[in-house]
């Protein structure tokens, strides 16, 4: 099954309720003593839209708790595997650009064998004299 933007499928999920303070306490938690239980068990375990959250959180690399893993549970993912993850979310068009926004229907050309990218010729590099 393909996976759909996040704007569709988090509107199924479990914590769709919780206030922005009470998802901060939950999937955002501080420094501190460990909990017995975390907190996000409460709503990850039998969330219907888990696994999206998950590989949504992969492919955007996002911190915090996502599809009931942290960070540092999805670091141990293997890397060939979010690859292509990403790869199946750019065909599927759920991948975001940084602003949540799927990309239009126009696909992104790939670069030529020759081709070399400087960072520096983006614009957020870009030097102002």
């Amino acid at each position: 099954m393909a996976n759909r933007p996040r704007v569709e499928w988090q509107k199924e999920a479990n914590c769709t309720g919780l206030s922005i303070q009470e998802k901060d306490r939950v999937f955002f938690p501080g420094r501190g003593r460990p909990y017995r239980t975390s907190p996000h068990e409460k709503y990850c375990v039998a969330c219907p839209v888990v696994k999206e959250c998950l590989e949504y959180a992969l492919v955007h690399r996002e911190e915090g708790v996502w599809g009931n893993t942290t960070l540092d549970q999805r670091k141990l993912f293997p890397l060939i595997q979010v690859e292509i993850l990403t790869r199946r979310a750019q065909t599927e068009r759920w991948l975001e650009d940084h602003y949540g926004m799927v990309p239009s229907q126009t696909q992104a050309q790939p670069l030529p064998e020759d081709s070399t990218v400087n960072p520096f010729d983006f614009p957020l590099f870009q030097v102002v004299a």
